[in-house]
């Protein structure tokens, strides 16, 4: 295929994440939840909540499980406890565990075009299922214009212009084997 821009390695866009609280945070939240600065940031929904500061935060109060997107790169993960306490006027022992990725969301561009319907002929079918190595493309022009190649590591959305959206990533290692595994099978198209 002929180079449509240069490849580049995958670009962090989002990452989310989780921490939970102690008792006493749990508490602790309940009563910053009654300040007015807050309450205009805040969403109330059944059993939780959705906070918009610095990152989104979705909170379970009952459990104390918080979610958090928004972080934009790995460079941020030390700063994520500090905004949530700044942000709820809770302190760092008020968080009861550290925090954990759950989703790597990255971009980029493998620098050549992709022939997705030849994609999804040559691996169109699972192989390797409950071994090391597994993969699975589906693609229908008709209704997404992109493929989607699902790993062990994470799924990878391919487009034709070489361009790719990598999610369901749990490590930045995984992140690099994706990414590494895709550019290896673009390969042999």
């Amino acid at each position: 295929m002929e180079p449509d821009g240069e490849i580049s390695f995958p670009r962090v866009n989002n990452l989310k994440v989780h921490i939970t609280l102690t008792n006493v945070g749990k508490e602790k939240l309940f009563q910053s939840l009654s300040l007015p600065p807050l309450s205009e940031n805040i969403k109330f929904c059944n059993n939780l909540f959705v906070a918009r500061g610095i990152n989104t935060y979705i909170v379970f109060p009952a459990s104390g499980y918080v979610n958090i997107t928004g972080v934009k790169n790995f460079s941020m993960m030390d700063k994520v406890i500090p905004n949530f306490c700044s942000f709820f006027q809770l302190d760092k022992t008020d968080v009861a565990s550290n925090v954990i990725i759950d989703n790597i969301s990255a971009t980029g561009n493998f620098g050549q075009k992709i022939n997705l319907t030849k994609l999804k002929e040559k691996f169109g079918k699972a192989e390797g299922q409950g071994q090391e190595i597994y993969l699975k493309v589906s693609y229908n022009r008709n209704s997404f214009p992109g493929a989607f190649c699902r790993t062990q590591f994470g799924t990878a959305t391919l487009f034709a212009n070489g361009k790719y959206v990598l999610v369901g990533i749990g490590c930045q290692e995984n992140m690099t084997k994706l990414f590494l595994k895709m550019r290896a099978l673009i390969r042999t198209l």
